[in-house]
């Protein structure tokens, strides 16, 4: 097998160097070379889980690692703020978090300063190793005991007080003292359906999970400042001209659809550098329409844009209510959610995919494939494309019957 392979220079390595490992991630090693640890998250978890551990290590294809040392942004990174960020940006396998640093890491708007962090993430963390070991427990079965709403350890307690004070902590360095985060027990339910082995017969299973985190309100306010914070500094980096010349060569069918996956397109990373601090945005002048760009919201820890000319409308509201652009006939038809989701569409004639369109509508991401498919069933959402180029705009009704609109 290895004779075979040839044609192109990891092949050869391969062939000739069989007990190396192929791809040696030179600028990784280069990256990290100046640190004593890393930080790491697993690629796909349970929960958003980040840890430090030593640079002299091969890492698993399956780990992610961000060349950092600073506990300031672990505890960005390991925040509830940041992990709403990704469980609406990233994808999932089964009901796990799959955590794409191109699809929430890039994209997420970090603080313009760590100032304040650093203590909150070293006690935090300290306090969470030291409880593993005397527990003899991994970072998922800690958590599990976090999410427990019966587990009453003194040391699962503290992590949860200390998790509330760094979330606290990461808001404030946002500037958004204004925003009550509302720490408590939600139970989230979800839906699947499974077929018997021995009867054939297909089910519906209901599961509930109880999180110890923050409310849904507040939950789809956070994510709303970041959407619009971020969208904030793209328009500060086109108006400093990082942005010109920097069109990548997509298809113009791409293009017109917002090219990308279905949970990682709005905002893409931009071409500004790949430092940990980065403020990442999107690459394509189009994905600027989607959502806009405001002044951020209050107190928000970012500067004015450079010009007046580069910042864009003010952005969809993600709390937009389900009656908006609906008849009240059309309202009372549909679930909540896929209301939700038509009200959302209807502010604009243009196209959406799915990350857009939980955003902006503020519905839970678990009832997406429901609200969706309810819509496309009664015909006021069509589609086009396919998997990471789905896109989605709602069908205007006229006198003559319901007609798409005008690409």
């Amino acid at each position: 097998e290895r004779q075979r392979l040839s044609g192109y220079s990891t092949a050869e390595q391969r062939r000739k160097y069989w007990w190396r490992h192929a791809t040696t991630a030179p600028n990784l090693y280069r990256a990290i070379a100046p640190l004593e640890r890393v930080l790491v998250c697993p690629r796909v978890s349970k929960f958003s889980l980040f840890d430090f551990v030593p640079k002299g290590q091969v890492y698993n294809e399956q780990t992610v690692v961000v060349a950092s040392d600073s506990h300031g942004l672990f505890a960005i990174l390991q925040s509830t703020l940041h992990e709403g960020w990704a469980r609406v940006r990233c994808s999932t396998l089964d009901t796990r978090l799959r955590y794409a640093p191109s699809d929430c890491f890039d994209t997420f708007p970090f603080p313009s300063s760590l100032d304040g962090l650093d203590g909150i993430g070293e006690r935090y963390h300290e306090h969470r190793r030291q409880l593993m070991l005397a527990n003899n427990e991994g970072l998922t079965a800690t958590y599990n005991r976090f999410h427990d709403p019966e587990e009453k350890d003194p040391g699962i307690r503290k992590l949860r007080d200390l998790h509330v004070e760094m979330d606290l902590a990461v808001r404030d360095a946002y500037g958004w003292t204004d925003l009550d985060l509302e720490h408590g027990w939600v139970e989230t339910r979800t839906t699947e359906e499974k077929k018997d082995k021995k009867t054939g017969k297909t089910r519906t299973v209901t599961k509930s999970e109880w999180r110890f985190t923050i409310s849904e309100r507040a939950r789809k306010e956070v994510l709303r400042r970041l959407l619009e914070l971020n969208h904030r500094c793209y328009a500060e980096e086109v108006a400093a001209g990082l942005h010109d010349g920097k069109k990548t060569s997509r298809k113009a069918d791409e293009d017109d659809a917002g090219a990308g996956g279905e949970t990682d397109d709005t905002p893409p990373k931009s071409s500004g550098g790949r430092q940990p601090f980065a403020l990442t945005h999107p690459d394509d002048d189009t994905q600027l329409g989607l959502f806009g760009s405001a002044a951020a919201a209050s107190g928000a820890a970012t500067a004015a844009p450079a010009s007046k000319a580069a910042e864009p409308p003010a952005p969809y509201a993600a709390t937009a209510s389900p009656a908006i652009g609906s008849t009240p006939a059309t309202a009372a038809r549909l679930s909540p959610a896929a209301s939700a989701v038509l009200a959302a569409l209807e502010q604009s004639g243009d196209w959406f995919s799915k990350a857009e369109l939980i955003t902006a509508s503020g519905i839970d991401p678990t009832a997406w494939k429901d609200a969706i498919a309810e819509l496309l069933d009664a015909g006021k959402v069509e589609r086009r494309g396919e998997k990471r180029g789905t896109r989605y705009r709602a069908v205007v009704s006229t006198s003559g019957g319901s007609t798409p609109q005008d690409d």
